[in-house]
């Protein structure tokens, strides 16, 4: 048996033992994503609760273990170094940049996000299922509040801007409710956040042992979805539900790929033509605002080709540090190419490969169709991705954390699965060992 092995083996025998110090690390760093307020803020910079919460129950964990693990898996591990690689990019732009109290602001939570992902693989890979409980646990009761906040306007989100407090406390198209948003800082930032406990519910609906609470679940989490009125993952979760259904039916590979594949480019290009054709509509009237960014985006990177290079955020101007088009041009891929140029879309690309090409060998395998809540939070990427032409999700410290969470959840959960020797015999042949994961 190799060094790694027995180094692993020995981790798994001392795991119990730090059950309750990484489940409680695991509430506080759970609860400090949905608590989306700034400690120290200036015009400038900010430092979030998230981003000290995450340094504290790292350091914690250093002290308790003596040990700072990388994911186990081979997938895991290449995540976690492209990861790397997005923040050394930062660092780096950061350090040539004009502006470095602004700049920080991504540096630091590109960094700290690094920090958390140690954590959360870890508690994914050898406590997978008690992390999931934990993270919906969570989700669910800070939805609890907000949906409250949504429906009766009892009280004001705390931690919204005081101009957005005024729109969101405003009566919606959908009805009387207002925009549920809670402690976050954004009705968005909430829906996002319950997008994903929404689909693990549907797929703990296909496991007997959870079904009835797991329905609820359901149920609850569309209705904070709702409530929160962010219609892009709307979308996106009736999105997903389709595929979702296609791998617990485990349709033929090539058939799976092929309607993924058809429904994401229609779903992408749909949404693009959709915002440069909207006129005025209240749904599509949003869309049409974001087609306003992109163009500005382009018009910018046309002026000053350079940001293809250094990215528009480290190459600051007047006009640029105003711009909507650079702070946040409402697509996820325009906004890598405005912050951190060519180099930083590339990275992004290679993410979402990397999640797809795991969860694609995961299909072909069966661990997803065996594992519902895997499946379901996969196709949940697929989405994400789809939808990112109409939002960013990777401009604040909050967002950069909810990603990892969610990734580092999906690949856990297949290295604990491979772990455990969960591959029928009919799968053998398309089954790896736990490293290859």
């Amino acid at each position: 048996m190799s060094i790694a092995k027995e180094l692993d083996r020995g981790i798994a025998k001392v795991a119990p033992k730090r059950e309750t110090l990484i489940s409680l690390i695991l509430v506080v760093l759970f609860a400090a994503q949905t608590f989306q307020d700034s400690i120290a803020q200036s015009q400038a910079f900010h430092l979030s609760v998230v981003e000290i919460v995450s340094v504290l129950c790292l350091a914690i964990w250093i002290l308790e273990t003596g040990r700072l693990d990388l994911p186990r898996s081979r997938s895991g591990k290449l995540v976690f170094y492209l990861l790397g690689c997005w923040a050394l990019l930062g660092l780096g732009l950061w350090v040539v940049s004009g502006d470095w109290a602004y700049n920080l602001n991504e540096v630091t939570w590109l960094w700290i996000s690094l920090g958390a992902v140690i954590i959360l693989s870890y508690a994914a890979e050898y406590k997978w299922e008690r992390t999931i409980e934990i993270f919906v646990g969570i989700t669910f009761l800070s939805a609890l509040v907000a949906d409250v906040q949504g429906l009766t306007g009892v009280f004001a989100p705390p931690f919204a801007s005081p101009p957005a407090k005024e729109f969101f406390l405003a009566p919606t198209s959908f009805g009387a409710q207002t925009l549920a948003v809670g402690f976050y800082r954004h009705p968005n930032a909430f829906g996002a956040q319950v997008f994903w406990p929404l689909l693990i519910c549907l797929g703990l609906a296909f496991k007997k042992k959870y079904r009835l609470l797991a329905i609820l679940g359901v149920a609850f989490f569309g209705a904070s979805l709702y409530l929160s009125y962010y219609r892009t993952l709307l979308v996106g979760f009736l999105f997903a539900g389709v595929l979702f259904a296609m791998v617990q039916i485990r349709v033929r590979p090539w058939i799976f790929a092929s309607a993924a594949g058809v429904m994401s480019a229609a779903g992408m290009i749909g949404s693009v033509a959709l915002a440069l054709l909207a006129k005025g509509e209240v749904f599509l009237g949003d869309l049409n605002g974001r087609a306003v960014y992109w163009r500005d985006a382009f018009r910018l990177i046309q002026a000053q080709p350079v940001i293809l290079l250094l990215g528009s955020g480290f190459h600051p101007s007047g006009e640029l540090m105003q711009a909507q088009a650079r702070a946040d041009p409402h697509n996820v891929y325009v906004y890598m190419l405005m912050h951190y140029g060519v180099v930083g879309l590339i990275l992004l690309v290679l993410l979402i490969g990397t999640i797809v090409a795991v969860g694609w060998r995961g299909y072909r395998s069966g661990k997803l169709n065996r594992e519902p809540v895997l499946g379901a939070i996969w196709v949940g990427f697929i989405a994400w991705f789809v939808t990112g032409t109409v939002d960013s999700r990777l401009t604040t410290a909050e967002w950069q954390v909810l990603f990892v969470t969610v990734v580092f959840l999906f690949l856990g959960g297949l290295f604990s699965q491979a772990e455990r020797g969960e591959v029928p015999a009919s799968d053998q042949r398309l089954a790896r060992i736990p490293e290859d994961v």
